[in-house]
């Protein structure tokens, strides 16, 4: 059962200020952490939810090297080690190559956005 109260915490976790310098593949919920404010994504899968630092409430920036969807119905999760959490997509989406997309993360959900 999700932590309202500290999911609700706008303080968390930072990401790294760059751009990771490692591509993601596209899967149902990332394989990798997101560390970094900017994180590339190629292939078509469609995605569920994004593996983030344990308490992290903010935004982070995906470009896309692939046509991959973002599609809800993903589960909230923690990591048996406590480090990492599995948060759903609360907005389905279609990646757009090269085009950045925002991503805002309340502890519960991810919402996307295509900011011009």
């Amino acid at each position: 059962m999700p932590d309202y109260p500290a999911a609700m915490n706008p303080v968390g976790t930072p990401l790294a200020p760059n751009c990771d310098p490692a591509i993601q593949a596209s899967a149902a919920s990332l394989a990798n952490v997101i560390t970094y404010s900017i994180t590339k994504i190629s292939g078509t899968n469609a995605i569920t939810g994004f593996r983030l630092p344990r308490g992290f409430r903010g935004v982070f920036y995906v470009i896309p090297t692939g046509i991959f969807t973002g599609a809800t119905g993903g589960t909230l999760a923690y990591s048996s080690d406590g480090t990492t959490e599995d948060i759903p997509i609360g907005l389905a989406f279609t990646a757009v190559v090269g085009k950045v997309l925002t991503f805002i993360s309340n502890g519960l959900l991810v919402y996307p956005s295509y900011v011009s």
